[in-house]
């Protein structure tokens, strides 16, 4: 990959994503109501090192009062990846960690709940969280997909699931009714 590449990479899957997540809320994909964090996340970090409250955590943003009832709630990471291994969750390493323990960082911050978009080459764009249903009483019985339950070695239980049937198992209409 030519140097600088990547960024390109991980520039056109945030906004791939936001699409996806505009079109969830929505049923559109134009105009947008999210789209990628300026400087993804550099000026978050910047304002909690200040002492100053920031609105910028994460890889995607609300740009219209239509999409901030989500993003005031869920921190967004997004990670588009050549490859990475799945299994190793089970030897408490790996890149997949290593994103999950950064959204987490990010959330904790921001105190919003951490969502991982994540994909590899040739892969369907997955979604790890900390339930599937956003909720504190996650809905799981409800879910009918497959998903991953994985546990890290500070007992921090990470789901991962496809993110377009799990944009399917959550209705906006209802997060929007309860984060209101």
């Amino acid at each position: 990959m030519k140097p600088g590449a990547g960024k390109l990479k991980g520039n056109s899957f945030e906004r791939h994503i936001s699409r996806i997540l505009t079109k969830w809320v929505t049923g559109s994909e134009h105009p947008e109501i999210f789209w990628p964090t300026s400087a993804s996340g550099a000026k978050a970090t910047q304002d909690h090192k200040a002492g100053r409250q920031s609105k910028m955590y994460g890889d995607i943003m609300a740009i219209d009062d239509v999409g901030t009832w989500f993003t005031d709630h869920i921190l967004i990471e997004c990670k588009s990846y050549k490859t990475f291994d799945i299994a190793k969750l089970l030897l408490d390493k790996g890149e997949i960690l290593g994103w999950w323990n950064q959204a987490c960082e990010g959330a904790g911050k921001a105190e919003k709940i951490p969502i991982l978009v994540f994909k590899k080459n040739h892969f369907p764009i997955l979604v790890a969280m900390r339930n599937l249903s956003l909720f504190e009483e996650d809905l799981i019985g409800n879910y009918r997909n497959s998903y991953i339950q994985a546990q890290d070695s500070k007992k921090y239980v990470l789901f991962i699931c496809l993110f377009e049937e799990w944009l399917e198992f959550l209705d906006p209409k209802i997060l929007k009714a309860v984060w209101r």
